[in-house]
């Protein structure tokens, strides 16, 4: 009897743990990251970063510019398709969308493979070190 109440202990310990990681794994440094991106669904990625769009536009985010392409003629569905590029990478996955559209917006005005690259390790780094 003591030993099936153990293991009912222990699974539900386990469970819990692991329900507990879950939640942590989608998010790094209180933003919603990569990993939490590739399991959205193409319409939840687009109204992601619709939504993006629309807080930077309504409250005027003098912070946009760091982030947000600088050609409008991008449509949004192309900005959600270099994310997926960017969080192609699994190693990118830790990082903040947020950082992700930062990528993108370089990738999108022209930057050169090194500098994307060096972007990217920058933003794996930081999003790291909180861990």
């Amino acid at each position: 009897m003591k030993t099936t109440l153990l293991k009912k202990t222990i699974l539900l310990a386990v469970f819990c743990l692991s329900s507990a990681m879950g939640e942590d794994l989608v998010y790094s440094l209180g933003m919603l990251n990569g990993r939490g991106w590739v399991s959205a669904g193409h319409e939840g990625k687009l109204m992601y970063v619709r939504a993006l769009n629309d807080v930077f536009v309504t409250f005027k985010c003098d912070e946009s510019t760091d982030f947000w392409p600088d050609n409008d003629k991008i449509t949004i569905g192309e900005i959600a398709d270099v994310i997926d590029q960017f969080f192609a990478d699994a190693a990118n996955r830790s990082v903040p969308i947020l950082g992700a559209l930062s990528w993108a917006k370089q990738k999108m005005s022209g930057a050169d493979a090194a500098a994307l690259e060096s972007l990217a390790a920058t933003l794996r780094k930081g999003s790291a070190s909180t861990k």
